[in-house]
């Protein structure tokens, strides 16, 4: 299962991110750590969403399978979403406080 959902480690997102971004200042990293948790709040909501809908079929008594198989969508959706909405947020666009 995590093979297929593409498992990441936070040392290789924070290399590729320090790499991928020109020498800017605080701000940049300020603007680059909203982004991020912007990004897992999106994933972390699916994720949520899918347990609590595989917690119903749970409770409702269906197949295991099926439940296994709401589990298993939450996870993919979580980071398919969680990652997708990290890149497609821009820098101009995050809200400052």
């Amino acid at each position: 299962m995590l093979w297929c959902i593409g498992p990441r480690d936070r040392r290789l997102d924070r290399a590729t991110s320090r790499s991928a971004s020109p020498p800017g200042g605080r701000e940049r990293r300020s603007a680059r750590r909203e982004i991020g948790r912007f990004g897992d709040y999106i994933g972390q909501s699916f994720l949520v969403i899918g347990g609590v809908v595989a917690l119903a079929m749970a409770m409702a008594e269906l197949d295991y399978f099926w439940i296994a198989n709401v589990i298993y969508l939450g996870f993919v959706l979580s980071r398919s979403w969680g990652s997708t909405a990290k890149d497609r947020r821009l820098p101009t666009r995050v809200q400052t406080w």
